[in-house]
């Protein structure tokens, strides 16, 4: 081993502060992706500006649009990144097909990756807080040693009772966010991004994803992708580090908010309102600073879900199974408890299915 990652992973577990943490010597850009929402962007570039810590190299990849009105759009958010030229280094690649966000964003980090060694990433919602640059460059520094850890959330993705099991202001995690993140070229390098552009499911299906407190909910989100609902590159991320032991570090408060969920050009649009679940943990003067005291995942939340949890969870989040998924799982897991509840279900999905009250007209 490296007698230099050895000294830095041991001075590692001697921090449990970001304030301890120096900032790194050469300060990583900001890779921003842009499309058809200019009002959205505008606030978020505006809070570049007011970081606590000020980037010195903005990267914005603006995809094509797909007619005139979108086109006008894009050139709109292109002009909007031209405007901080002079208060940062302004770097602008604007596609010259429609790649859609997955292909947009997979292709600009490999491409980004050849020429920088670390990134920090916003998507034209994700509105940081002053301190997000900071907290994201010290995180780079205090982690890159530790190569079981794939990036930096800025955003909280957690779990109910979470609070009653994490102590510190971060803790190691099973899901990959992409609203306000940071990662190292040699961890992203490491996937298969051919696949991930794909959404292949290392581990085959989605009922053989390894279910825990977290993973449950990358299971449920990868069901509906395997149902042909659309492809999703930070679910298929997410289980890409799954499969090779990756974590991520994630914040138990946000110091990102998502600005555009509700936003009429957004795929999750509803009728302009931003569900309570979106930014619940999030506060302008987050400024979280103590750190784990372990290098290795919390044992409550990496815990693997028994057989009669994982039917729980196919029972609460409404997955119908086909026969083959059902076949999977029955030859799965060994219970007899798990077996029998298992074809109960299949019998009242048929029955549901085969009798259930039709739409009217």
């Amino acid at each position: 081993m490296n007698a230099n990652l050895t000294t830095a992973s041991e001075v590692a577990h001697k921090v449990t502060s970001l304030s301890q943490v120096s900032l790194p010597s050469e300060l990583p850009p900001v890779f921003i992706t842009c499309f058809t929402r200019p009002d959205v962007l505008k606030p978020v570039l505006d809070m570049l500006s007011q970081q606590t810590v000020k980037p010195e190299r903005i990267i914005a990849y603006v995809d094509k649009g797909r007619n005139e009105e979108e086109i006008l759009l894009t050139q709109e958010c292109t002009q909007l990144v031209k405007n901080l030229e002079g208060e940062f280094e302004v770097e602008i690649y604007q596609r010259e097909q429609n790649m859609g966000c997955d292909l947009n964003t997979i292709d600009a980090l490999n491409e980004i990756f050849t020429r920088f060694s670390t990134v920090v990433l916003l998507e034209d919602d994700d509105l940081p807080n002053r301190y997000f640059y900071e907290l994201m460059c010290k995180l780079l520094v205090y982690y890159e040693p530790h190569k079981h850890i794939f990036g930096i959330n800025g955003y909280a993705s957690t779990f109910r009772g979470i609070e009653d099991i994490v102590k510190e202001d971060y803790f190691l995690s099973q899901r990959f966010f992409s609203w306000g993140w940071a990662t190292w070229a040699d961890r992203w390098l490491s996937l298969d991004t051919e696949k991930i552009k794909k959404s292949n499911n290392p581990f085959g299906k989605f009922y053989d994803i390894p279910l825990t407190r977290q993973s449950k909910i990358t299971m449920v989100n990868q069901y509906y992708i395997e149902r042909g609902k659309g492809t999703d590159w930070v679910i298929t991320t997410t289980l890409a580090c799954l499969h090779k032991g990756y974590y991520t570090v994630a914040p138990l408060n946000s110091f990102v908010e998502n600005i555009g969920f509700g936003h009429e050009r957004a795929e999750s649009y509803q009728g302009g309102s931003t569900p309570s679940w979106v930014n619940p943990d999030y506060h302008p003067e987050n400024y979280p600073q103590i750190l784990p005291s372990s290098l290795e995942p919390i044992p409550e939340i990496t815990r693997l879900l028994t057989p009669m949890e994982v039917l729980e969870v196919i029972k609460k989040n409404r997955l119908y199974l086909s026969l083959d998924e059902a076949k999977g799982l029955f030859f799965k897991y060994p219970s007899i408890e798990f077996k029998v509840d298992l074809i109960r279900l299949m019998i009242s999905q048929q029955f549901n299915r085969r009798f259930g009250k039709k739409k009217t007209k």
